[in-house]
């Protein structure tokens, strides 16, 4: 009998694991590895903040896609994965397998210690259920990261709390650095507009006891949160080629070894390694990545390849019933960007992707 594991549950194992649900796996066994019992969708973080949608509307329970007899779910935290004696090694055991795939996501590259109760970071989202109410005699609340994310958030916080004192802070002399100009403009004047203070060109050094640390000076807070770039998560991958950020390379189609796949934030693609780390080319990855790991062990050798596109669709929800849609030059802010966005997201949670997106 051969052995796939899937370490950890993002959603591209969720709709693998959807399809193994009803198969009759015979010559298969299959070991879903992963710290979390629940995966979330961060797209729709901004969403669940501000009530629009519930927690079961932005994730998924992992034990209802392991119910087939041949799946075992083990709750663990991946420390190592070695290609070269095909095991993945955890903090309580280690597992041998025929076949591997990867779907493990990504960290926060900036760091400021461990979190608290005060502190948190977007990346990974393992916290996604403590981000949507911050907590009574909370005045003060700090954001780090004025791309998307950092703004979406905001923004999703001021629809929840009128009274709470929200400072965006970033190290670039503009918000929105990976937006065009129009994106960046309508942005800035919502920020303006919904009184949200934003601190630019600074770049935090340090957190301790609720104050963040610049050059010149300092911001006192009651919360913060994290919300920047990504690196790749604290795993060791022996035997696998990985960038400086441990991102592990592959190949187009989605191959880091001849019997180790892997796609979304936690991937370098070798031949297009400066593609972004944004949620359209993991939910372009998806069909991809499904197609390929049952084409690998069905022996079928019936591979597709990945190209991520040019230019992409990039839309902010800005929790007004509005979004900020920017494609290419172009931007607009309306209530169609929103449900447009809420149509991307609700189909991929229901494992279908849009052909448009």
């Amino acid at each position: 009998m051969k052995t796939l594991i899937l370490a950890g549950a993002g959603h591209g194992h969720i709709q693998i694991l959807s399809k193994l649900q009803n198969m009759k796996l015979e010559n298969l066994k299959v070991l879903v590895i992963t710290n979390f019992d629940r995966q979330f969708y961060s797209g729709m973080l901004p969403g669940y903040i501000n009530e629009s949608f519930t927690i079961e509307d932005v994730s998924f329970k992992v034990k209802d896609y392991c119910k087939n007899e041949n799946i075992e779910l083990i709750f663990d935290k991946i420390i190592e994965i070695d290609s070269r004696e095909n095991k993945v090694r955890t903090l309580k055991d280690e597992y041998h397998f025929d076949y591997l795939c990867m779907n493990l996501g990504s960290a926060s590259i900036e760091h400021f210690g461990p979190p608290t109760k005060d502190l948190h970071y977007v990346k990974p989202i393992y916290g996604f259920k403590e981000l949507k109410d911050i907590g009574d005699g909370i005045k003060d609340l700090m954001i780090v990261g004025g791309g998307a994310s950092g703004i979406e958030i905001a923004l999703a916080y001021r629809s929840k709390y009128n009274n709470l004192n929200i400072t965006l802070v970033d190290k670039n002399k503009e918000l929105l650095l990976k937006f065009n100009k129009r994106s960046r403009k309508i942005a800035s004047k919502l920020l303006e507009k919904r009184k949200i203070k934003t601190v630019l060109n600074t770049k935090i050094t340090n957190i301790k006891e609720n104050t963040a640390h610049f050059e010149g000076g300092k911001i006192h807070f009651d919360k913060a949160l994290v919300s920047t770039g990504v690196t790749g998560v604290n795993v060791k991958y022996s035997g696998l080629e990985v960038d400086e950020n441990n991102f592990v390379k592959v190949d187009g189609k989605l191959f880091a070894s001849e019997n180790i796949l892997a796609m979304g934030d936690m991937v370098c693609l070798k031949d297009f390694p400066h593609t972004p780390k944004a949620g359209v080319f993991a939910i372009r990855m998806t069909p991809i990545l499904v197609n390929n790991v049952f084409s690998l062990i069905e022996g079928k050798n019936d591979y597709k390849t990945y190209i991520p596109q040019e230019t992409y669709l990039q839309i902010i929800n800005t929790s007004d019933n509005k979004a900020i849609m920017s494609y290419g030059p172009f931007a607009m802010h309306n209530r169609f960007a929103l449900k447009f966005k809420n149509k991307i997201d609700t189909n991929y949670m229901k494992g279908e992707v849009l052909k448009f997106v």
